[in-house]
């Protein structure tokens, strides 16, 4: 059976329980998942996020105890399956599929309902600042530039058809850019808006076909933005040598020849692709528009253009040309960087490689639980054990990574601390340090121990941790624990910090440790690596 989740439809349901996150980060994190485009891959995306969320099957007698506003899969009448957006109000449902927003009673809902749901917890908080919007920036470098160009001009009369031929050409050159972000899959407000406000449009199947290219290399995309560029360049040139007289009869004719162009875009979105591109269709009105304003408000003539300075022509289109091909060069590029990010990240966060490389490890000779400092859930039988010291730089790094895990899968996660030191080769002021975070340890509880140990990554100034977390001397009960930590270290050849156990193997070599945190979930339900406690 098909099974359809829209993107769209999830981030709208998160915005509407107030959950504010990086998007195309989330969106990322779905991608690159090993289950995509699962439902797995949007739950363990939203748990990176450190949102809690839950996916649970009931029949549909249950259906009143969720509450308005949830995530569910539907059936439609050809049996396949989508993840919808659902908003319950009195009896009736409201939910999207494919851009169009539908409203049923309870007993259609009946036989839609598939069982399953998602629900996520409210936050009031902004998770994560979100990314300023790429097309934002085009729109406002647009305006400056054109609030520039009408302030040169503003007096003098002869200039307003040439101002209003160098707005359209703008917005020409936006819109142009918007078509071409359909060709690397990039989403935007704009496009978003225009392209998908009925079942009857789809900017992005007409742009990137096969057939709708020259010579199935160049795209119209690459021809608008080049043609609408050169054009803003040739109007500051020509303007600026006092020659915009006989700017709009360039203007005129270069435009003119777009027509067949237009029509075949328009004959081709008709009647071969059966799809319309609103992005298209604005920039075919931009080009008629110019057609226009060129020729009942200038004097275009073809003897006028002769007149025009050929080079300041010439240059333009090179200048356009040139700098396009350099600029698509290093947009596609990234994208395909991207993409195989994408796709070597979801190898390498597949559960199944991971074990296999975590069961080929060396094995712990003695798996003592008693001399550790246990954080998260000791009564977990998936134990993650750790070796650190304090005076380790890369122990830093890995602290802060600890503290997320223990946040998110605290219940799920037993986590094992030693230290690696050694009383015999310690300086007083290294004693004083380890002997206090243990006694923190063993007097006030865990989390007190993992704030002290916090406090000293932060600073690493001796004098000041004292001041604050240096409330014990050197005794007997924090010394026997130190003691048989660095025995435990010595036995099982652990030597660097920090180290990781997973049960009783090493972590792979080959796996960076911030890779951890997307196995813990198949971890703690693999019973291969469950220890007896």
């Amino acid at each position: 059976m098909e099974i359809k989740i829209d993107l769209k439809s999830f981030i709208k349901y998160l915005k509407s329980e107030n959950i504010n996150i990086d998007f195309d980060e989330f969106e990322f994190q779905i991608e690159s998942h090993p289950d995509y485009p699962s439902l797995l891959s949007y739950s363990d995306s939203l748990f990176f996020f450190g949102i809690s969320n839950y996916v649970a099957e009931i029949p549909f007698e249950s259906i009143d105890l969720l509450p308005d506003k949830f995530m569910a899969f539907l059936k439609e009448e050809d049996s396949s399956a989508f993840l919808a957006f659902v908003n319950k109000k009195d009896d009736n449902y409201n939910y999207s599929v494919d851009g169009r927003k539908r409203i049923i009673d309870k007993n259609i809902f009946k036989d839609r309902w598939n069982g399953t749901f998602l629900l996520v917890e409210d936050s009031k908080e902004e998770l994560l600042p979100k990314r300023t919007k790429n097309n934002l920036i085009e729109i406002i470098f647009i305006t400056v530039s054109i609030l520039l160009f009408l302030s040169y001009s503003m007096f003098n009369e002869l200039m307003y058809s040439v101002n209003l031929l160098f707005v359209l050409s703008s917005f020409g050159l936006l819109f142009s850019i918007e078509t071409f972000k359909q060709v690397l899959g990039i989403k935007s407000v704009i496009s978003s808006g225009v392209c998908g406000f009925s079942s009857g449009t789809d900017c992005k199947s007409v742009v990137n076909s096969v057939k709708f290219k020259l010579f199935n290399k160049i795209s119209l995309s690459d021809i608008s933005i080049v043609f609408f560029s050169s054009q803003i360049l040739t109007i500051l040139f020509l303007t600026f040598s006092d020659e915009y007289v006989m700017l709009s009869s360039f203007i005129f004719f270069s435009t003119l020849l777009t027509v067949p162009i237009s029509f075949f875009s328009i004959f081709y979105q008709w009647k071969i692709e059966e799809k319309w591109c609103p992005l298209c269709l604005v920039i075919i009105a931009i080009l008629y528009l110019e057609l226009l304003v060129c020729y009942f408000f200038t004097n275009s003539s073809f003897y006028s253009l002769l007149d025009v300075d050929i080079v300041f022509i010439l240059l333009s289109h090179f200048i356009s040309l040139i700098l396009w091909r350099f600029v698509k060069h290093v947009l596609t590029s990234n994208r395909d960087l991207l993409k195989f990010k994408k796709e070597s990240l979801r190898f390498r966060r597949n559960y199944s490689n991971f074990k296999n490389n975590l069961s080929a490890q060396s094995f712990i000779n003695d798996i003592n639980l008693d001399d550790a400092i246990v954080l998260g859930n000791p009564k977990s039988k998936f134990v993650i054990s750790i070796v650190t010291n304090p005076h380790c730089g890369h122990c830093s790094s890995f602290h802060d990574q600890m503290e997320d895990i223990l946040k998110k899968y605290g219940q799920l996660t037993r986590v094992n601390l030693r230290f690696s030191f050694s009383e015999s080769v310690a300086d007083e002021n290294s004693k004083l340090l380890h002997h206090n975070l243990v006694a923190i340890y063993l007097r006030e509880g865990g989390e007190e121990f993992m704030n002290a140990l916090k406090s000293w990554f932060s600073n690493k100034d001796i004098d000041d941790w004292l001041k604050g977390f240096g409330k014990y001397q050197i005794n007997s009960d924090s010394s026997k624990v130190l003691t048989s930590q660095i025995e435990w270290c010595k036995k099982n050849n652990v030597s660097f910090t920090p180290s990781i156990v997973i049960g009783n193997n090493m972590y792979p070599a080959s796996y960076d440790r911030k890779d951890l945190e997307f196995f813990i979930k198949d971890l703690a339900e693999d019973p291969e690596f469950s220890l007896v406690i």
